[in-house]
């Protein structure tokens, strides 16, 4: 059974306007915003002992998405949705967090107070800060399960590292910034000099600054590699395109153009094309496993594209936090590179070998 989707905050059935309109794929930015909340965590620590108790059914879940509007939040949403309607006495419901960290907190103090919730699914703005609430709920029996981010201080550990936690759906951020880097590596390699450009949502977002360092780590030992600039796309097109510009102003020959976001890699190609320059001529490598991204490999635009399977991370999320609940031991990270038989860098070799795939997400 699936309930109306809500905004709890608001108490309203009606999802309200969102910053997400405008983005489509703003959330790994407010993921960030994390130093309070690690002060007052302190370290990991240790998971509630003993196995969750047997909860009859039906099983009440409430989805905390980062952004309800938000199309890859909107495809982790419906892997759930799926789970839930294959499996029997599973209601979910659907919170809007609309890329406010502070919303999405007291959204999750709200779930707790109602005392209509048996387990929580969260894709967190703010993974640290909202780690004490998280605790809160596990306290008083609620478990959750974390969604492309992991919940607390540490931003590339996956185990679970506050009490309630039973499992992360995720990738290790490092994992996929430094696949990225490491194709780039392999295109550059031969060239006397490879001119590199980075784009990033915004590095004062701590798991953007930890994919920016990522990158840059996995070219020091190349000297032939050169990062020419360093764009803040901010997860949108045409901020993304406005940074290329500039950086095409003052030098051309760019040879390779790595993103944190399919989107951001959108405003690179306009940027490029509007240069007179093929997109094809430069290694475009993206990021989100996009049906955009998907499109551009079909047709040789772009290189390569970080691959995420959305809907599968929500289905995942789903059957492991029902596992739990229903007092069955499963396993406390799921790895989401590992839930297709693909790569985790999708290229055109790759889509050449899979002529029916299609992404679980527009873009």
């Amino acid at each position: 059974m699936i309930d109306p989707v809500e905004n709890a905050a608001q108490g309203s059935g009606a999802l309200p306007p969102a910053a997400g309109r405008r983005r489509v794929w703003a959330s790994m930015g407010r993921a960030g915003l994390l130093v309070a909340g690690a002060l007052a965590l302190g370290g990991a620590a240790p998971a509630p002992k003993g196995p969750a108790p047997l909860r009859p059914a039906p099983l009440r879940i409430a989805f905390l998405a980062a952004g309800a509007q938000n199309g890859f939040n909107q495809s982790v949403w419906q892997g759930i949705r799926q789970a839930a309607a294959r499996q029997r006495g599973v209601e979910v419901t659907l919170y809007d967090g609309a890329f406010d960290s502070t919303l999405q907190y007291n959204q999750l103090e709200d779930v707790i107070a109602s005392h209509r919730y048996d387990g929580i699914i969260l894709f967190p703005n703010d993974s640290v800060s909202i780690a004490s609430a998280v605790r809160h709920a596990g306290a008083v029996g609620i478990r959750t399960v974390a969604v492309e981010f992991p919940i607390g201080p540490q931003l590339d550990e996956l185990a679970p590292q506050v009490p309630g936690v039973v499992a992360t759906v995720a990738a290790r951020p490092s994992d996929g910034a430094r696949a990225q880097a490491q194709d780039v590596v392999a295109y550059c390699a031969g060239r006397p000099q490879c001119n590199v450009v980075l784009v990033v949502g915004q590095k004062v977002y701590p798991f953007d600054l930890l994919r920016y360092r990522t990158y840059l780590a996995t070219f020091a030992p190349h000297r032939n590699i050169r990062v020419v600039a360093t764009i803040e796309g901010n997860y949108d097109a045409g901020t993304a395109m406005s940074g290329m510009l500039d950086v095409l102003q003052v030098n051309r020959r760019i040879d390779a153009v790595v993103s944190t976001a399919d989107i951001q890699t959108i405003g690179v190609e306009m940027a490029l094309k509007s240069y007179g320059i093929r997109p094809a001529s430069v290694h475009l490598v993206g990021s989100g496993g996009s049906q955009i991204a998907v499109t551009a490999l079909r047709q040789g635009r772009w290189a390569a594209t970080y691959g995420t399977l959305t809907a599968s991370m929500g289905s995942a999320a789903l059957d492991a936090l029902a596992a739990a609940l229903r007092g069955h031991k499963g396993p406390a990270v799921i790895d989401a590179d590992r839930l297709a038989p693909l790569p985790r860098i999708w290229t055109q070799e790759t889509m050449r070998a899979h002529p029916a795939f299609t992404a679980q997400w527009a873009g």
